[in-house]
């Protein structure tokens, strides 16, 4: 999510500041909210077991892009303002994934700590160390293995 909207982040916030970070957030708040009215009706025991109904919605932040074939860390200011707002809210759903590497920074790394303590189960992490090399064994293409997101 941080990657497709970055380019309206940057552009409304950092550069035309048409948009304040705190209303950026506010506007996420508001997409996490809109989110939840979706709903499916499941049995007693599927509810109890998994915190209500969820639909199992995803929104992925972090991780690498490929620049010019080299990965590069694609954190972005709109990164912070998605996980600062998974963090106020607090909700359950969407999901929160941080596709994590070696050559994240400490700052987003101790954010995404801090979010954690917050006690709500999110973000969780996956391991681009991992997966895009699994990926690419697997015939995908290094442009698209290093552009994944998690579901579910």
């Amino acid at each position: 999510m941080d990657q497709y909207l970055y380019p309206y982040y940057r552009r409304d916030v950092e550069l035309n500041q048409t948009l304040d970070r705190e209303h950026a957030i506010e506007m996420l708040h508001s997409c996490w909210l809109k989110l939840l009215e979706v709903n499916k009706i499941r049995s007693g025991s599927h509810s109890k077991a998994s915190a209500g109904s969820p639909l199992y919605q995803n929104v992925t932040i972090g991780g690498q892009n490929l620049v010019d074939g080299q990965p590069m860390d694609a954190v972005n200011p709109l990164s912070y303002a998605i996980l600062e707002s998974c963090g106020r809210l607090r909700s359950t759903q969407p999901n929160l994934s941080v596709r994590y590497h070696a050559g994240m920074s400490n700052d987003f790394l101790d954010a995404c700590v801090q979010v954690i303590r917050c006690g709500f189960g999110m973000p969780a992490f996956n391991n681009d160390e991992i997966v895009i090399p699994e990926f690419i064994k697997l015939g995908i293409e290094p442009q698209d293995a290093y552009d994944y997101a998690a579901i579910g």
